[in-house]
């Protein structure tokens, strides 16, 4: 009798252990899809604040563009302009 009680402890120990392996394993699971979940989405806030400060960047740089052509037009202008005075001051000084 005493073998039988031996064999159901052990049986119960068994059954006991995988249980609590178990319910370890599902909760340990549960704590990495959490901690995935959160790395994604500090990923995804991180790439979306990359993401805005390269529009930014580019907008920026559009509107040197812009602003490096006006200049550059108005150099032209009065590098035309200066060369036409230097023309009438050499005819007025002939």
């Amino acid at each position: 009798m005493s073998v039988e009680w031996t064999v159901v402890i052990a049986i119960g120990a068994t059954i006991f252990g995988a249980i609590i392996t178990y319910l370890a394993f599902r909760r340990n699971a549960n704590k990495d899809i959490r901690e995935n979940a959160e790395n994604d989405g500090v990923l995804r806030s991180d790439v979306g604040y990359i993401k805005r400060t390269v529009d930014e960047i580019r907008l920026d740089q559009k509107g040197q563009e812009r602003r490096i052509n006006d200049i550059s037009d108005r150099v032209t202008r009065v590098e035309e302009s200066t060369k036409q005075a230097h023309k009438r001051i050499d005819e007025i000084q002939k």
